[in-house]
C-alpha cells in the first residue's frame, strides 16, 4: 500500500500530506525517493554533475539547483515544511580525515545553517543525516557544537543512531538528527 493510501486510511496528521521539503546535498535524490508520497521536493541542490543527472532523471530539473551551497541564498528558496541535509561526512568519518565540524567538507553544514537563517520562513522540521563519527569525534564536541547552534535557532533536537544492517545486508551506521520548532 502506498504512503498516500495509508495516510488516507488513518485519522492522523499525515492526512495533509504531501508536505514540502528542501533536500540539501541531495546527491541522486534517495531521500526524495524514500519520502515520496509524503513530502514533495520543492527545492534540491548538489554540486556533483553526475549525481544531479540521476536526480533529474528521477524527479526532473525544475526544482534542482546544480551549484555549491555557498552560492545559495535562503531568501530565494520556496517555503518547505521539512529541510533535509545529508551534509558531507569526510571530516567526521573514522575512515576520513577527522578534521571536524569546521573542516572544509563537513563544515558545509554551517553554510546550510546560513541558508536557513536567510529564509523568510524557516521549516518547522529539520533532519540531518551523517556518519556515527558526528557523535564521537573530537570527544563528542563536534556534536555538541552543532547541537548548540541548532538550539540557539529555536529548534528542539534529538539524535538517533541507526544501522542499515537492520534493514538491508550492509552495515552502515548513520546518525539521524531530528529538529523541530515549538
Amino acid at each position: 500500500m502506498s504512503p498516500k493510501k495509508l495516510c488516507k486510511n488513518h485519522d492522523n496528521i499525515l492526512l495533509s500530506a504531501p508536505w514540502t521539503m528542501h533536500e540539501f546535498f541531495a546527491g541522486s535524490g534517495l531521500v526524495a525517493y524514500g519520502l515520496q508520497g509524503m513530502f514533495e521536493p520543492v527545492w534540491a541542490n548538489d554540486i556533483s554533475k553526475q549525481k544531479a543527472a540521476v536526480y533529474e532523471a528521477n524527479f526532473g530539473s525544475k526544482n534542482f539547483l546544480l551549484d555549491d551551497i555557498k552560492n545559495v541564498n535562503g531568501s530565494n528558496l520556496p517555503f518547505a515544511h521539512l529541510s533535509w541535509a545529508s551534509f558531507p561526512c569526510q571530516d567526521l568519518s573514522l575512515a576520513g580525515s577527522i578534521g571536524g565540524i569546521h573542516a572544509a567538507r563537513s563544515g558545509l553544514v554551517w553554510e546550510w545553517l546560513r541558508v536557513l537563517d536567510e529564509m523568510v520562513k524557516r521549516p518547522k522540521v529539520l533532519l540531518l543525516e551523517n556518519v556515527a563519527g558526528l557523535l564521537s569525534t573530537n570527544g563528542g564536541n563536534n556534536y555538541r557544537i552543532l547541537h548548540t547552534a541548532l538550539v540557539e535557532r529555536g529548534y528542539k533536537c534529538g539524535a538517533i543512531l541507526l544501522n542499515a544492517s537492520h534493514f538491508v545486508p550492509q552495515s552502515r551506521p548513520r546518525v539521524f538528527y531530528h529538529l523541530r520548532t515549538g
